[in-house]
């Protein structure tokens, strides 16, 4: 009789003989059992690398780990897929209501309109954003004819675009749709992408949902992200920078990889930048964390590698600046005929706009591309400066983090009595802000527990600590400087802080309770829960709901509020 086809096989050091599936099994088991062993040797197997290298340099790719299944790589995947349709799902139930100019919707559809009709117009903010407003409105056909007026001005619900572009219309959609449509989109893709980011710094995925999670259950990201606003884009453009920033440090130093990452966030921190000056905040605090993080490899490269680093940061400042510059120029190109704020500028400013008297007889030296970005910026720091008048919404800064007031948008009695009412109104989510304001204080304790235990660190604590501290002065550097401006601000200023507790809580509780799993899963499912019950408790603020004058009064938890 004939024996059975047989593999000869090296496995574990020793000839394996017998039939293929019976090799192919044992080489599962050894590789299971490998699997297993270094998982227990390091429960949390991402940060193996610092226990060689501290300070993180040597860093293996999150996805993709030798030591998992093949499949697992991909969940980080299917989780950042389930989260986007999570967001989708949030940010566009109810887009079309209310069916009436909201809040600033007045100054950034105005701005839209300018852009479509080359109309030059004067902001006190940076144009990328109300670039992308007014690209979604020429892609799908926007005339340029809707009213910004006044907040309550209902939309002509006949002035119809397009979707997706004129060149493939599936669908005619009422334009003020189309241009809550590229916000709402934005604020979407916000939730996988703080789920990414998260994943750098924590060692277990239900914790970087619970990151992902309070941008998802978020009220005040949730209303900027319904309306024609710009701020979207800065948010976006804030989370890929720290996610694309927190890979570059997970990098060899100066390899491919290290350079790849650099240079992309390095793009979105310009494109944050050019939605709002506010964007600076994270420019200085991922740029402090490089000049720490070349100090340290100081040390260990040669100095012509030193060097080398800092030139890379050299062309990164390179390529923020000319995102910048790319952005006014187009601001300029588009908007090149006389339009409503030419009382700002002089002859010479202005015989460089189609349509002006001064286009057709000034003939003087006209500024070139360089000094009319000089000549608006030093307009705009006037006019920021100049924002002095009170307003009943106004707020000072240290009120944020425990959310004292939010920001009435809109508001409406659908049966012309006070019995009914919808009301847009900006604020947090109190669970999710004031359960995430845990994050920096638990950082600080366990960092003052940590430091007065004395002797050096652990891999782990010095990886936590340093991480932490980035993510907390990034926390204060957004909204401790509104100490030092006497113009009026808002709820809304204190949201790019609010960020870096999305990841400095999840990077708090991952630290205290890393090493009990289900633990970990326990108070992280709480956490989520809690924050998507108070989502749907305060909803009818943000989906502008009709309720009654009893059900509104129930959900002031605070006499400040509305």
């Amino acid at each position: 009789m004939a024996e059975p086809h047989t593999l000869r096989h090296r496995h574990g050091g020793e000839d394996i003989h017998g039939p293929p599936e019976e090799a192919l099994a044992a080489d599962d088991a050894e590789d299971v059992k490998k699997a297993q062993s270094a998982a227990a040797d390091d429960e949390y197997a991402y940060h193996r690398s610092y226990e060689d290298d501290p300070l993180g340099y040597k860093g293996e790719a999150l996805w993709g780990d030798d030591l998992t299944p093949a499949w697992d790589k991909y969940i980080d995947g299917v989780v950042m897929v389930a989260l986007f349709v999570a967001g989708l799902f949030t940010r566009f139930s109810g887009l079309s209501h209310p069916s009436e100019v909201v809040f600033d919707e007045v100054h950034f559809g105005g701005f839209t309109n300018n852009y479509l009709t080359r109309r030059y117009f004067f902001d006190i903010h940076p144009p990328f954003g109300k670039l992308m407003l007014a690209l979604a409105g020429y892609l799908t056909g926007y005339n340029a004819e809707l009213n910004f007026k006044n907040i309550g001005d209902p939309y002509d619900l006949d002035n119809l675009c397009s979707v997706p572009a004129t060149f493939l219309p599936l669908w005619q959609v009422p334009c003020f749709w189309v241009l809550r449509f590229t916000p709402a989109l934005t604020g979407s893709l916000l939730v996988p992408v703080t789920y990414l980011a998260a994943r750098q710094i924590v060692s277990s995925r239900v914790t970087a949902v619970l990151g992902a999670s309070m941008v998802l259950f978020d009220l005040s990201l949730l209303t900027v992200n319904r309306m024609i606003l710009t701020d979207s884009w800065m948010f976006l453009g804030h989370g890929v920078a720290l996610w694309l920033s927190f890979r570059t440090w997970r990098q060899r130093p100066l390899s491919c990889s290290w350079y790849a990452y650099l240079y992309l966030s390095a793009v979105f921190l310009g494109m944050t930048t050019s939605v709002k000056w506010t964007g600076l905040s994270v420019v200085g605090a991922v740029g402090l964390r490089h000049l720490i993080y070349v100090f340290e490899l100081s040390s260990k490269l040669r100095w012509h590698k030193v060097l080398q680093a800092f030139l890379s940061y050299a062309l990164v400042g390179a390529i923020i600046v000319g995102f910048y510059l790319t952005c006014w120029y187009l601001h300029f190109e588009v908007g090149n005929h006389t339009g409503p704020n030419d009382d700002w500028h002089d002859e010479p400013f202005l015989a460089t706009l189609v349509g002006t008297e001064a286009y057709e007889k000034y003939h003087g030296p006209t500024p070139g591309f360089l000094e009319r970005t000089r000549i608006v910026h030093e307009k705009m720091l006037w006019a920021n400066a100049g924002i002095d008048t009170p307003h009943p919404w106004g707020t000072r800064w240290y009120t944020w983090p425990l959310l004292e007031k939010g920001l009435n948008c809109w508001l409406k009695h659908p049966d012309g009595h006070n019995d009914t009412l919808q009301l847009v109104y900006m604020m947090g989510n109190p669970l999710v802000w004031w359960l995430g304001l845990l994050g920096p204080l638990g950082w600080l304790i366990v960092t003052m527990r940590l430091l007065l235990r004395g002797g050096s660190l652990a891999a782990r604590d010095r990886t936590y600590v340093f991480t932490g501290l980035f993510l907390w002065i990034g926390w204060l550097a957004n909204f401790m400087p509104y100490a030092l401006i006497t113009r009026v601000c808002f709820i809304y200023h204190y949201i790019p802080s609010f960020l870096y507790l999305t990841l400095l809580f999840p990077l708090t509780i991952d630290f205290l309770i890393r090493k009990w799993s289900k633990l970990n899963v326990i108070v992280c499912a709480l956490c989520c829960v809690a924050f998507a019950a108070a989502f749907f408790y305060w909803n009818p603020w943000t989906y502008a709901t009709t309720i009654t004058a009893v059900r509104n009064d129930e959900m002031k938890w605070r006499p400040t509020w509305v």
